[in-house]
Formats: structure tokens, sequence, C-alpha cells
């Protein structure tokens, strides 16, 4: 039965043989954790590129910007934007006038687009 260490002993016998040092795994394995650095070091630099690319959402600014795509909305869709609130209410307001304080309109008849 071959032990361990007689393995080990085989193993070291071979490397001699090949011109290989005691030490060549440990220096694969530097190169291979200085490559691995440089590659996420790398990655790393192109996230934050990325990240830089990206608008600055909390930048004040007159215009409106999609925060996904960053580009400027038309001006007709910020106008309705601003107003959506005033037209809300106005339009709440002719709905009970019409269709609950009085009986103009039938409550559920349908609604104007």
């Amino acid at each position: 039965m071959v032990t361990a260490h007689d393995r080990a002993a085989m193993t070291s016998t071979c490397r001699k043989f090949a011109g290989l040092s005691e030490n060549t795994n440990r220096d694969i394995k530097q190169h291979k954790d200085l490559s691995r650095m440089k590659r996420d070091e790398a990655d790393v630099q192109d996230v934050v590129r990325t990240i830089e690319s990206w608008i600055d959402p909390f930048e004040q600014t007159s215009d409106l910007i999609s925060i996904s795509s960053g580009t400027i909305a038309p001006s007709d869709v910020t106008e309705d934007l601003l107003n959506a609130y005033q037209k809300g209410c106005e339009e709440a307001k002719l709905f009970v006038n019409e269709r609950l304080s009085s009986t103009t309109k039938g409550f559920m008849r349908s609604y104007p687009s």
C-alpha cells in the first residue's frame, strides 16, 4: 500500500526530473492572483465609469429628465405633469357638481377623454 508520504516523495522526485521547483505551485498561484487582481481592478473601473456617466437625479434643473434614460421630456409632457394636480382638482369639482350634487349627468355615465 502506498501512503501519503510515499506519494509526496514520488511527486517530489518527478518534479525534480521535470525541472520544476517545489515552489512552482506557489509561483503559479501568485501569478494567477496578480492577474485576477488586475482584472478585478479593471472591472471596478468600468463600473465607476458607468456610474459617473449617469445623470445626477438630485441635480436642480428646469427640465424634466428621465432617470433611467437621461432623456429630456418634451414641453407638452412637462406641462401636463406640472399641471396634473390642478387639472385633477378642477375635474373632481366638476364631477361632484354634475354627478353627485345634481342630476345633470348620470353617475355611471362614461367620462369624456
